[in-house]
């Protein structure tokens, strides 16, 4: 995905904020923020650098041999942040697609389990 994309679907759900600020302003802001995210993503040797109401980057690397040789694999994987367990972004109880809450599906899947 572009970043004038991501910034066309800021448009549609926020259009005073990206107005005010202006599109073009709003892509070099965008541009520049990814830039920094990578640049500490790259810096770190391994761990997790987090980045609220964004997620968390774990950096991992592993020696692994090939033809012979020790080689260093560098593994970067991101995992998004999450809303509020069990609501959606207007505060309301989600359900899943059995149609239960995610709270009354655990139990569910506990008692099933259990009884296996």
């Amino acid at each position: 995905m572009k970043i004038t994309e991501i910034v066309a679907l800021i448009k549609q759900e926020k259009p005073k904020l990206v107005d005010a600020a202006g599109e073009q302003n709003v892509v070099g802001l965008l541009r520049e923020a990814f830039a920094q995210i990578a640049k500490l993503v790259e810096k770190e040797d391994a761990g997790v650098v987090r980045i609220p109401a964004l997620g968390g980057f774990s950096i991992r690397v592993d020696d692994r041999e090939k033809d012979g040789k020790s080689v260093s694999v560098r593994t970067v994987r991101f995992r998004p942040a999450t809303a509020t367990p069990g609501k959606n972004k207007k505060g309301e109880t989600g359900t899943t697609a059995k149609g239960t809450s995610a709270k009354e599906q655990t139990a569910a899947d506990k008692t099933s389990k259990s009884k296996k």
